[in-house]
């Protein structure tokens, strides 16, 4: 059986390519988080290769004979290559003592040097991949036995963007972190530059991406950057009431919601977009709170309305951490609306149907799916009381009535008002307003309905008017009711098209004896 850290185990592009840098007369390593995920048995994603020997320029051509290859980060001198026969990797020279990449002709420096210059120690374990031999020169496999978060050296304050590498470290391995390195994170200075600000999505996309988010929190909490995220640092020491909240403050509740929304989301399967959604709104969900807490007259804490001021807080939030638009939008939905189900208990019981397509209408771009999971998360997330799902019976029905993944399509579209001669502007779009409204509050559920509806409320689309039926003799009452109700009745069903073809048929009608 080949050793996971052997040649062989690699893609078979990257394999040549390491061939290819080999034969240029490089020494070659495999380091990083590619390698602690091979040593942990977790799928290999990462293949960052680190060259001893040889210039710049002669990695570049060496990887060029194999495949496409490219310089993409200057400073740190970072060559991304992808061979023709598959795979992709990251190459680059070993780091000076700034962080640079050395030059072709600078003094050579060892691989304890340049495993030194690296952040933390489980991601400078070395492998050189032709004798499939681990080398780790700091320690880094105690500390992954360990599940222990150690920095290397003071050059870890070079990239500012370490920091929140940690937090993601933490959330996806549940580490904790070493006493020093608490310690000297503690003393970065923390003013976050533009630079920094614009590469923290992907720290905060993988974070939601992870099995333990609170481990992540808390690594925030305890080195003080909580304090650049001033949404997050007011949760902390937020009152609840214990009646409700025995956990604690919002703080401690947002952990385990943070948690919970991770073991939903693993139990449904969901990855990418969808799973970074539940959790970042678990962790939004309660961000109003801190500034409508207060003790009521009666000894208990309440937060009103929290949903709703918590919103704008939580997009001031989202924005910071550079947030995809998509994500925000259903994420401040779901949040606006996770209490709806302790005020809407009696239109429930009223009337099921209306109540879940009325939801599914307010949560769009979110789901009631989505809602349900959130509002478990946050009601299981008040140990040691236990699991609750009080958005259950919301899903079952909005599953029988289909809009339990989006609100349903409105059956009177604007496309089909033109056909049916409605005229562009203001009037129409008034009428499509209504008709919607009508749609997710019971009046109709089909087409035949949606009929029915216009035949009352479709006054801007008849091909004719009162006016008209009065001046062909027709008193006002209930025959020109009548007749205007068949008239758009055979408009909708497209048997008269025109106002010529309306006219004619009156005509017709008029002179038919009854």
């Amino acid at each position: 059986m080949n050793s996971p850290l052997s040649l062989k185990q690699f893609p078979l592009g990257v394999q040549h390519a390491l061939l290819a840098l080999k034969q240029a007369g490089g020494e070659i390593y495999w380091v990083g988080g590619g390698v602690r995920d091979a040593i942990l048995g977790i799928p290999v994603q990462d293949f960052d290769i680190e060259v001893f020997g040889i210039g710049q320029g002669e990695i570049l051509s060496a990887l060029r004979k194999v495949g496409a290859a490219q310089l993409i980060g200057k400073s740190f001198g970072i060559i991304e290559a992808r061979p023709r026969a598959g795979g992709e990797l990251d190459v680059s020279m070993p780091r000076d003592e700034y962080g640079n990449a050395l030059r072709p002709y600078a003094t050579p420096v060892s691989l304890t040097d340049s495993a030194s210059r690296r952040d933390f120690t489980i991601n400078a374990l070395y492998v050189n991949p032709f004798a499939g031999q681990l080398i780790d020169v700091v320690g880094g496999m105690a500390d992954l036995q360990t599940q222990t978060l150690r920095h290397i050296s003071p050059a870890f304050a070079q990239d500012p963007l370490r920091v929140l590498r940690g937090m993601k470290l933490c959330a996806r391995y549940a580490l904790s972190i070493a006493p020093e390195t608490v310690q000297f994170l503690q003393t970065l200075h923390t003013t976050p530059t533009r630079w920094l600000v614009e590469r923290s999505w992907p720290e905060w996309e993988d974070w939601a991406e992870s099995a333990y988010p609170q481990h992540g929190l808390s690594y925030l909490q305890k080195i003080g950057w909580l304090a650049e995220y001033p949404a997050l640092q007011a949760l902390v020491g937020c009152a609840q009431d214990p009646t409700w909240h025995p956990e604690g403050d919002v703080w401690t509740h947002t952990l385990f919601a943070c948690e919970y929304a991770a073991h939903l989301a693993e139990q449904s399967k969901l990855s990418g977009r969808a799973r970074q959604v539940l959790v970042l709104a678990a962790l939004c969900h309660d961000l109003g709170k801190p500034i409508c807490t207060y003790q009521s007259e009666d000894g208990h804490i309440r937060s009103p309305e929290h949903d709703i001021k918590g919103v704008p807080i939580a997009q001031t939030f989202l924005t910071q951490i550079v947030t995809p638009e998509k994500i925000i939008s259903q994420v401040l939905k779901l949040i606006r609306y996770h209490m709806i189900h302790n005020n809407w208990e009696g239109l429930f019981a009223k009337d099921n149907r209306v109540a879940v397509q009325i939801l599914a209408d307010k949560l769009v771009p979110a789901t009631i799916r989505q809602w349900e999971m959130l509002v478990t998360a946050d009601a299981s997330a008040r140990p040691p009381l236990p699991e609750y799902h009080p958005g259950r019976k919301w899903l079952s029905t909005a599953e029988t009535w289909q809009c339990a993944d989006g609100a349903q399509a409105d059956i009177l579209t604007g496309a089909f008002l033109l056909q049916l001669g409605a005229q562009p502007g203001p009037a129409m779009g008034s009428l499509l307003d209504r008709a919607h409204n009508a749609q997710i509050s019971g009046a109709f559920t089909d087409l035949a309905g949606a009929m029915r509806w216009l035949a009352q409320n479709g006054g801007s689309i008849r091909l004719l008017s009162g006016e008209d039926l009065l001046l062909a003799g027709v008193s006002a009452g209930p025959q020109m009711g009548a007749l205007l109700h068949k008239l758009l009745e055979l408009q909708l069903a497209q048997q008269v098209t025109t106002r010529e073809q309306a006219l004619a048929w009156l005509a017709s009608e008029l002179s038919t004896p009854k």
